[in-house]
């Protein structure tokens, strides 16, 4: 009697070539996860650093520096928030 053990190796054949598949998937897979956790976390690791620039105010008179209008006007920039020195500067 003869065994038939082609089919055998076939059906082997056939079934390494879909654990291949699988793990190729769950590679692809794998790969996907990660790209969009890198996507999703960037965002939080990048801060946005303070602006290196602080706005000048240019101040023209004819009259001595220390004037009655520059310091009303210094009065007023210090009730909207802007402060001398700290984040503006009046030259």
């Amino acid at each position: 009697m003869r065994v038939n053990v082609s089919g055998v190796r076939d059906a082997h054949r056939h079934a390494g070539g879909r654990r291949a598949e699988a793990l190729m998937g769950l590679r692809t897979v794998g790969w996907l996860i990660t790209l969009a956790l890198s996507l999703l976390v960037a965002p939080l690791c990048a801060d946005a650093q303070p602006s290196a620039t602080v706005p000048r105010i240019g101040y023209l008179s004819a009259g001595s520096p220390a004037s009655p209008h520059l310091e009303a006007f210094r009065q007023e920039l210090r009730a909207l928030g802007w402060v001398e020195g700290q984040n503006i500067v009046i030259e």
